[in-house]
């Protein structure tokens, strides 16, 4: 029978989980936003008068902008990753590459933010606090 401060060890790692997955989950997003979402707008005028006009991102930038926006997916992917290991394992290189990715995703939104880097605010809210709430595997359950 469990008592009030005893935690199930299964089942720590949940919340963490589903947050990573949430935020690998927005990375992700952004790549059929880049193609489908109106992000661009503007007026054009014609002879018959002022026409209002929208434009995706690379519709206006080209494709070479997805190659960009998989960064962000490629450091939500290493952050997940980087989280299984510690939680699985107790990996101090785990936590290592998680918290970099994650450092490096705020770099990545902070240089980007007239453009893209807003969008990916959510992901790396999510993985910060996945990286925050990730159990490591060999932590003792005294005190969680």
């Amino acid at each position: 029978m469990q008592t009030v401060g005893d935690v199930n060890p299964s089942r720590r790692g949940r919340a963490p989980f589903y947050l990573a997955t949430g935020g690998v989950a927005c990375a992700l997003a952004l790549l059929p936003v880049a193609f489908l979402a109106p992000v661009y707008s503007g007026e054009s005028g014609s002879s018959s008068g002022t026409v209002a006009t929208t434009d995706t991102l690379v519709g206006v930038n080209g494709l070479w902008t997805i190659w960009l926006l998989c960064i962000p997916v490629f450091l939500a992917l290493a952050a997940w990753t980087g989280l299984h290991f510690r939680c699985a394992r107790g990996s101090g290189w785990g936590t290592r590459v998680a918290w970099s990715s994650v450092a490096l995703l705020w770099v990545f939104a902070l240089i980007g933010s007239a453009s893209v880097g807003f969008f990916l605010i959510p992901t790396a809210l999510l993985l910060v606090v996945a990286a925050a709430r990730t159990p490591s595997a060999g932590a003792s359950l005294q005190g969680s």
